[in-house]
């Protein structure tokens, strides 16, 4: 009848009018998120920028890689099950073995070991992408495994100290969004380099290594460095 399509029209607007404002109150809980804790901090924003360039170098190579891998070796399934456990295996030992007594030992200047990931990156890529010797391409990648390793351990330390506690949990939040952001871009563009050339792929990640290096003696010196000292005199106080 009338009468219940009304009654059914009115539920139903009801309804969106009670989804729209809860997408509203979640859109503006997000942007005071973001405001509290980027606009105010600007080394937040370095921190952002340098966990997203790390994970576009990730995506980008490893799309890439993957077909590499295929033509040079053409790895039967079991072979490609061992290369998986070696890379899982390796990244979890260096978390325990590396990362934590790098931590330690460099403490308040993270910038030496960092920059020592990354030319470890950078070469390690480029001997795996290239050699045509299995057992090369597996130390390389050990070596890339572990300096991911010991740069994820490191942001992750740095990043606890770049805000007070009650604003941890969002900055984390939003690093994450990066990384999210970084592998839905990143693969598409290695795979799209790789067919504009074998070596594209390859050239890209090496200069975006070149400008994380650029922007660690830069950028993250200037704005995040300071936070950490910081937060270890706040702590040592």
């Amino acid at each position: 009848t009338d009468a219940s399509k009304l009654k059914n029209g009115s539920s139903h607007g009801a309804l969106n009018g009670h989804a729209s404002a809860s997408g509203g109150s979640v859109l503006r809980a997000v942007r005071r998120q973001v405001a509290e804790v980027v606009a105010l901090n600007r080394g937040c924003q370095v921190l952002m920028l340098f966990r997203f360039s790390m994970s576009l170098g990730f995506f980008l190579f490893h799309a890439a890689f993957t077909v590499s891998v295929k033509e040079r070796f053409d790895l039967s399934a079991r072979e490609q099950s061992f290369f998986m456990a070696y890379v899982g295996l390796t990244y979890a030992l260096s978390q325990y073995f590396v990362a934590k007594p790098v931590i330690r030992l460099y403490g308040e200047q993270p910038i030496t070991p960092m920059l020592a990931c990354i030319v470890a990156l950078a070469a390690g890529r480029y001997i795996a992408y290239i050699t045509t010797l299995l057992p090369v391409m597996l130390a390389a990648m050990g070596l890339v495994v572990v300096a991911i390793g010991v740069m994820n351990t490191t942001i992750s330390t740095i990043t606890s100290k770049a805000v007070p506690a009650d604003q941890i949990g969002g900055l984390y939040g939003l690093m994450q969004a990066v990384e999210n952001v970084a592998g839905l871009v990143g693969p598409s563009a290695g795979g799209y380099l790789g067919e504009v050339h074998r070596y594209a792929p390859l050239v890209t990640v090496q200069l975006l290594y070149m400008a994380m290096a650029l922007m660690l003696i830069t950028l993250f010196r200037a704005r995040v460095m300071p936070l950490v000292r910081a937060a270890a005199k706040e702590k040592s106080s």
